[in-house]
């Protein structure tokens, strides 16, 4: 039988969130989390066509994220890590931050 796992790196790459963009659905200002390819999660290539597409797994938070401290490697961006090795080391410790904010699925039609 043939394994299918993938190597931690393509795993955390693809599965973990890297970044929030922000996006509409609706009237309703959102944040779709995407991997480090700038994809929607889970997603393995860059053929995806439209963030649109995916507006069910946007989320919003409990107050404006950019101004939450202690989570983010970037705020402006809303970029969890970067490009060092530093800024992956508590990468877990602040996702659990944001894990601990109000967050809510958007109710998309």
């Amino acid at each position: 039988m043939k394994d299918l796992a993938l190597p931690l790196n393509a795993w955390t790459r693809r599965w973990m969130p890297y970044r929030f963009l922000e996006v509409k659905v609706g009237r309703t200002q959102a944040y779709l989390p995407v991997n480090r390819e700038l994809i929607p999660l889970g997603l393995a290539s860059m053929d995806f066509g439209d963030y649109a597409a995916y507006e069910r797994q946007a989320v919003t938070f409990g107050g404006d994220p950019h101004k939450f401290e202690g989570i983010w490697h970037d705020a402006e961006q809303l970029l969890l890590y970067g490009e060092t090795a530093t800024t992956r080391a508590d990468y877990f410790l602040r996702l659990g931050r944001l894990a601990q904010k109000t967050i809510r699925v958007v109710k998309s039609k």
